[in-house]
């Protein structure tokens, strides 16, 4: 591998994710702002107060995301490994989307074929399958219907276990991830796609995804296409 490539295809540095963290952070914040506004000019209305928890919730658990990430120096240093119920983790990180993917107008469920013991980072793995979801739902083309989003477990081919984020909508690629990688904190617009995110959280679940041992890959499942990520079982490591 060349020296160009190799630079090419590595982790986003620091400084690009600060970046990319400040232009992700402005709209929402901005967002909550004039929602507060609306609120004062007409109290009472539970709409409204649902949409600034959502956004502001939203925007703590990116802060709380780049802070586990900062942790592992971006990626360099290993979080311990422990046995950790993939079922459950999914689940959480369903139960702590629902308010974001409400206003958003899409609906998570979750597809999980057997709550297989994994050798993970329970925190590190609900932040980057989170950090994944939202990237996803942020993605969703607008409309009446709520687009379905969902959570789930598969076994590839080779009969490894994973677990990603599924939508029909997606149209996110291998080459975009690449791409988000090089472009994180450089261009407003890393990911050319639909939404309005500049891609930081997939610099952050990359990089946590790196600090677990796994690699974030587009996958096809059940006729849709999503993002994901292998798992090493805990039988896996007991062979190794």
């Amino acid at each position: 591998m060349s020296d160009r490539q190799a630079n090419r295809d590595a982790p986003a540095s620091p400084d690009q994710i600060l970046r990319g963290l400040a232009w992700e952070l402005k709209g929402p914040l901005t967002y909550i702002a004039r929602l507060a506004e609306l609120q004062r000019m007409a109290a009472g209305s539970e709409e409204s107060g649902k949409s600034i928890e959502s956004v502001a919730q939203e925007a703590l658990t990116l802060l709380d995301s780049y802070l586990l990430a900062a942790q592992t120096e971006y990626g360099q240093v290993q979080l311990p490994l422990e046995g950790v119920g993939i079922g459950a983790v999914l689940y959480d990180v369903s139960q702590a989307l629902q308010p974001f993917a409400q206003v958003s107008g899409c609906e998570v469920k979750l597809h999980i074929n057997r709550d297989t013991a994994v050798m993970s980072h329970a925190k590190g793995l609900r932040t980057i399958l989170t950090c994944i979801a939202q990237f996803v739902i942020d993605q969703a083309p607008a409309g009446d219907a709520p687009h379905v989003v969902q959570l789930k477990t598969y076994r590839r081919r080779s009969g490894e276990l994973g677990a990603g984020i599924f939508a029909d909508y997606l149209n996110c690629t291998q080459s975009d991830i690449k791409r988000a990688r090089r472009l994180y904190g450089r261009a407003h617009m890393a990911v050319s796609l639909r939404g309005s995110s500049p891609g930081v959280r997939l610099a952050i679940a990359e990089n946590l995804a790196s600090s677990i041992g796994a690699e974030l890959a587009i996958i096809r499942s059940g006729g849709q296409r999503g993002i994901g990520l292998n798992l090493v079982t805990s039988r896996q490591l007991s062979l190794v």
